[in-house]
């Protein structure tokens, strides 16, 4: 194992609606099942399957989230799309249907789920003249610098 690898491993709870399961932030709760949804995310059809677990992610601060997991069959594969609440390090996943009423969400706590870093720039309208000072300081340094050589040859 290298450093700073993430060992966080996802952890499947089996829940019916209404159904709560803890991290160590709060709570999560299984509010609604839709069929097929369509919204600006997703767009399926009467002939495709999926399903998509909706649910809350209260923390303890009193910060709440949705979340909205995603288990469909396309091309005779079961595929899983995992929803993400980042400030709270969640991952959640619908895993599996186990019978008509209860379903398994996986979910995984990691400080590790954003890979990038957002860097905010600020445009300074007068930056070039504190380049220009630079750039006359170095000068001013380079050229005391020789003199004080010349001065100590002779």
């Amino acid at each position: 194992m290298t450093t700073g690898e993430d060992t966080a491993q996802f952890r499947t709870h089996e829940v019916k609606l209404g159904d709560t399961i803890y991290y160590s932030a709060g709570y999560i709760r299984l509010d609604t099942v839709s069929i097929n949804p369509n919204d600006e995310r997703h767009a399926f059809t009467a002939k495709d399957t999926a399903l998509r677990a909706e649910l809350t992610v209260q923390s303890i601060e009193g910060s709440k989230f949705k979340a909205y997991p995603l288990y469909y069959l396309k091309d005779n594969k079961i595929n899983y799309e995992l929803d993400t609440v980042i400030s709270q390090g969640l991952a959640i996943g619908f895993s599996r249907i186990i019978d008509p009423g209860t379903i398994e969400i996986s979910v995984k706590e990691s400080a590790k789920l954003t890979p990038f870093i957002a860097l905010k720039v600020l445009k300074f309208p007068m930056i070039n003249l504190v380049w220009i000072g630079t750039l006359i300081m170095l000068a001013g340094f380079l050229i005391s610098m020789f003199y004080r050589l010349k001065l100590l040859k002779r």
